[in-house]
């Protein structure tokens, strides 16, 4: 296995990148595009028809306008809920020991091991993508609260990782660079992207170039420890 190896992952929200290639960083994904253009185009059309063409513009601009600012409102608003859960669940880990940092991630822990969540969901329930993940003795866990007292997640562990690369996941509203990861647990398939956030930016932002790279080389280095560690064992 090689961890930095780029091929193409099952899923249409996870892009590898060829080794050597700099990942892109935080652009404005093609769903919130698609989804702000269709709304304009719809409203200006309808005004067009209604009075006329000048005016169909206009107002279809200031649809595409007053669409996006309630977007940006709304990622305020729920990104001050998000830090507020990431902190809850950051406090159970603060004596543990283990590299622990915030992420969004392109997961749904409804069954074992993770899948990829549908990008409506990620359209109505954003908060549930952003997650706190643990780096521990045996593998990284990624952990979910949503609801206030409860944790869901689950720990794929560092020997069943097949595939680390450096690339791009695209939610509803960016496209980040992410740490994609494949691998199998109890024989299961599962790719997962995974975007290491800011947890006190006002909009969960992702790290900055040198603390991705911080995290993504601990993480690698992780796994192939435990792929040397297992390919000892069964030497001997």
């Amino acid at each position: 296995m090689s961890p930095t190896h780029a091929e193409p992952f099952a899923g249409m929200r996870l892009q590898a990148h060829a080794p050597g290639r700099r990942s892109r960083g935080r652009v404005v994904a093609w769903p919130l595009a698609t989804l702000i253009i269709t709304l304009g185009v719809v409203v200006g059309s309808n005004v067009a028809m209604r009075t006329d063409p000048g005016t169909g513009v206009v107002s279809g601009l200031m649809a595409g306008a007053v669409a996006a600012a309630a977007w940006l409102v709304f990622r305020v608003v729920f990104g001050s809920w998000s830090r507020k859960r990431l902190a809850i669940l950051a406090d159970r880990f603060d004596d543990s020991g283990d590299v622990v940092f915030a992420i969004r991630s392109t997961v749904s822990f409804d069954r074992f091991p993770p899948i990829e969540s549908g990008l409506l969901h990620d359209y109505t329930h954003p908060w549930h993508s952003y997650q706190l993940a643990v780096l521990g003795e045996a593998g990284i866990e990624l952990r979910q609260l949503p609801r206030k007292g409860q944790s869901v997640g689950a720990r794929l562990r560092y020997s069943n990782v097949e595939v680390i690369a450096d690339g791009s996941a695209t939610f509803s509203d960016f496209a980040d660079r992410a740490i994609l990861v494949r691998g199998r647990e109890k024989g299961v398939p599962y790719e997962v992207g995974i975007v290491p956030v800011r947890r006190d930016s006002l909009m969960l932002k992702p790290v900055d170039d040198s603390e991705f790279q911080r995290i993504l080389s601990e993480f690698v280095d992780r796994v192939v420890a435990s792929s040397d560690a297992t390919t000892a064992g069964g030497s001997r």
